[in-house]
């Protein structure tokens, strides 16, 4: 097990050892907190969360033990990034001026959690279960239920494919719908969603591909086979990642440099240029029961 293409670490030393994010400059927003979550893997996975919670720092001494009831965004990055990139921190100055509190998680293989390989992530099922344990965790910790905390999703490219398919399991679970279709499995009864879910904001989603730019048959074959015997090989084939334009701040170790492990590019192809469409087509991702759907989406 590696911990961010780092040698393995346990989540206390996470906690002790690495600085919060944006903490390097005082121009930036600083995460508050960082929370920990160990997935429901049984393979020691755990995830980084950090936390941007300003809304002690606005309250009067009266009031200042009284739990938050203020909103909550919960946000998922794309693949190779993290919590350090210039969107989340568009994002979480934002939030702080008009007194929303985010979370950011940064995915397995990705920032400071933990992973078989910096950037490794064959598996969107997996992805998707442990981004809605993310979801349930740091709801559970703020006391979302009993303080009746109004909370969103929000992800950007695969992490918007990953909002999206979260916000249908939870608004399927607030309906009592069952959501095995989507998961493979029934929704573990350890996780909890308050019904002050407010809708799904996602970020240019990786949510489909043109068919005319998917690669040949033989690409997409030879793809296949390499991404089954050697998934966190970097070949040139694979997408070229380059985070110069997007790490924030600029000196920032976090985000991931490099050609696209091929497990990581395979499992991207196949949930844009097949899964989703299969899933639309048969009715199993419609967000019919999501209160509020934003959708930002653009072109260079």
């Amino acid at each position: 097990m590696k911990f961010g293409g780092h040698p393995k670490k346990d989540k206390e030393e996470l906690i002790k050892s690495n600085p919060l994010a944006f903490s390097s400059s005082s121009n930036l927003v600083t995460a508050t907190s960082r929370l920990v979550l160990e997935t429901s893997d049984n393979d020691g996975t755990f995830l980084n969360i950090e936390i941007f919670d300003h809304s002690m720092a606005q309250k009067d001494d009266s009031s200042s033990s009284s739990p938050s009831s203020l909103p909550i965004l919960l946000f998922i990055p794309g693949v190779c990034e993290s919590a350090e990139t210039m969107s989340v921190q568009k994002i979480v100055h934002h939030a702080k001026e008009v007194g929303v509190r985010v979370a950011v998680v940064e995915l397995e293989g990705h920032g400071l959690s933990s992973g078989h390989g910096r950037c490794l992530c064959p598996d969107f099922s997996r992805l998707l279960q442990q981004t809605v344990e993310f979801i349930s965790f740091v709801l559970s910790q703020i006391g979302a239920c009993e303080n009746e905390v109004p909370y969103a999703v929000c992800g950007a490219s695969m992490g918007g494919a990953l909002a999206v398919y979260a916000a249908e399991i939870i608004s399927r679970h607030l309906n009592n719908i069952p959501c095995d279709d989507l998961m493979g499995k029934s929704l573990h009864p350890s996780l909890s969603f308050p019904r002050t879910f407010l809708g799904v904001v996602p970020i240019t989603p990786a949510l489909g591909v043109r068919p005319e730019a998917l690669p040949p048959k033989p690409i997409v074959w030879a793809l296949s086979v390499a991404a089954s015997l050697l998934p966190s090989a970097q070949l040139s084939l694979a997408p070229l990642e380059d985070p110069e334009h997007y790490n924030c701040p600029p000196e920032t170790k976090r985000n991931y440099s490099g050609h696209w492990p091929l497990g990581t590019s395979k499992m991207l192809l196949d949930l844009t240029a097949y899964q989703i469409p299969h899933d639309v087509s048969r009715n199993k991702l419609t967000l019919a029961h999501v209160d509020k759907v934003l959708i930002l989406a653009g072109e260079k």
